[in-house]
């Protein structure tokens, strides 16, 4: 590989020109610092880099990674930019190319950058009083850093300033939705894809950090006193210390360090308000937008107990229907109204059957719904009511050998599981490359087309039908919601899921005194 230079605002650059899976040359530059920690790894706002020379993704701190297949800068020749937020539960991931391999989007002519963020407690860290500058969501400052970079440097790599998409999946659709939200990322952005992740979620955001520390540290102290002790410990003893906190990496938790609606006003203020009182009120950034998920997202609860060492807990749980009550409804257990709201998700979910193995696929499509379906849809709803851009939604059915996160689990239930669409969006290293006109080559070429058609200009759908994508996808509008379902096959439908959303409505009405269940 090559060694290639690039000047931007920042200094000089050194990338590699590499090949893709096809064998046409594409640009990269890995580990570049947009920004770095402020004094106190636990402190909330990053610095803004003044300059550096040579980087070659060596420095310890903030950093993008750039690909690219035209270095040109000419404003005719400018490329669309795509801006990927990894997911990770806001605990782990990263954006480097292992996991996220730019070859199947720059085919598309588009420019990729793959971000990293502070996480967990050096991320998500908050505290009530103002006078220790921790206000929360200092990872969502890294990530409009990040934007803010590429709105000064992306021109240097072939990118569009004005064209800039963000997208991401899990926390990172979590990510994208809140930047959407956010009056911080004004004018950062012009499209966003929101992949299986919505603000409006039980799992989406964060608790007040003082409980969680107690738990860690064993200790009752200030917000002061568990600063200092943060401020004084290397990184590893923080991470040490976060893997002691209960539920870290289960599916279905509130998150121990997450998002949190900051409690007081300061200059770097990124959420004020709870999300959906953005959503009702139109203060947002009224950008186009593409939101959907997979037919079976909670899936993964296989994969996330196992890793977090609780292989029946997620089996067991469904004993208590209550804890199936969408926190967000505000329903406090052991109430008669819990109850009773317990019962009829138990009996919508699994009848009069008792638990058992033959019915796993039921308790998943429960958790698919009040985890993912549901919120996302609620999402999808408001944007209809109150956005001027068009809202593009898709749900995934697709299931071959590429949905690597069903196949790591090795579950034979039917259904796509959360994660199973990067696989047709992003290369995996060490994973060759589907044969020509498979059944998964087919599916990425159809997934990078409607991806980087919506990044070039706001609508997924080609100015002309082909083979592979010879559907008309539709916005959403106030009345119903087009769709596009993604399977071996494209098709389109309205409202999918119905009878279950209106389910979790009814019961949301139920919470509030207001039904006649």
């Amino acid at each position: 590989m090559d060694d290639v230079y690039i000047t931007t605002k920042c200094g000089t650059l050194k990338g590699k020109i590499e090949t893709d899976y096809k064998g046409n040359a594409y640009y990269s530059f890995r580990g570049i610092p947009y920004a770095k920690p402020p004094l106190g790894s636990t402190s909330s706002r990053p610095f803004k880099l003044q300059g550096h020379d040579n980087v070659d993704g060596s420095e310890d701190c903030l950093f993008v990674n750039v690909y690219t297949p035209n270095l040109g800068n000419r404003s005719n020749s400018l490329l669309p930019v795509m801006c990927w937020i990894h997911g990770g539960g806001f605990l782990s991931g990263s954006g480097n190319s292992d996991w996220y391999g730019p070859d199947y989007l720059l085919k598309e002519n588009v420019v990729l950058v793959t971000i990293n963020y502070r996480l967990g407690i050096l991320g998500f860290l908050n505290f009530d009083n103002p006078a220790l500058d921790v206000p929360g969501n200092a990872g969502f400052k890294d990530q409009v850093m990040a934007l803010r970079w590429i709105q000064e440097n992306i021109r240097c790599f072939g990118g569009d300033p004005n064209n800039v998409t963000i997208f991401g999946n899990s926390s990172g659709g979590i990510s994208v939705h809140l930047l959407v939200l956010s009056s911080l990322a004004k004018g950062l952005f012009h499209k966003a894809i929101m992949q299986s992740g919505t603000a409006l979620g039980s799992w989406s955001d964060g608790k007040r950090s003082v409980e969680y520390l107690e738990i860690a540290f064993n200790i009752k102290a200030s917000e002061e006193t568990f600063l200092k002790l943060l401020q004084k410990m290397p990184i590893e003893e923080i991470m040490e210390l976060q893997s002691k906190i209960p539920d870290i990496c289960t599916a279905y938790s509130q998150r121990p360090f997450g998002p949190v609606v900051e409690s007081y006003t300061s200059k770097s203020s990124f959420i004020l308000e709870e999300p959906l009182t953005i959503l009702r009120s139109g203060t947002y950034n009224d950008v186009s937008l593409m939101i959907g998920y997979t037919s079976r997202e909670c899936l993964l609860i296989h994969f996330m107990n196992r890793n977090a060492n609780v292989p029946n807990k997620g089996l067991d749980i469904i004993t208590d229907f209550e804890m199936e009550i969408p926190r967000t409804l505000n329903v406090i257990k052991g109430t008669s109204l819990s109850k009773r709201m317990a019962e009829k998700i138990k009996f919508f979910y699994l009848g009069n059957k008792e638990w058992a193995d033959e019915i796993k696929s039921q308790y998943y499509l429960l958790k698919t719904d009040n985890m993912f379906i549901w919120p996302i849809q609620k999402n999808l709803r408001y944007h209809a009511k109150s956005s001027t851009n068009p809202t593009y939604f898709y749900r995934m059915s697709i299931d071959t050998s590429i949905n690597l996160f069903k196949r790591s689990i090795n579950i034979k239930l039917p259904g796509v599981s959360h994660g199973d669409e990067l696989g047709y969006l992003f290369k995996r290293s060490r994973i060759p490359p589907p044969l020509p006109n498979s059944l998964e080559m087919n599916g990425i070429e159809r997934f990078t087309k409607l991806w980087t058609n919506f990044a070039r200009t706001g609508n997924p759908n080609p100015t002309e039908c082909t083979s592979l994508i010879d559907v008309h996808w539709k916005p959403i509008d106030k009345c119903n919601l087009h769709y596009l379902d993604i399977g071996e096959n494209l098709t389109v439908g309205v409202n999918p899921d119905e009878n279950r959303v209106r389910f979790w409505n009814e019961l949301e009405i139920l919470s509030l005194g207001d039904s006649k269940l």
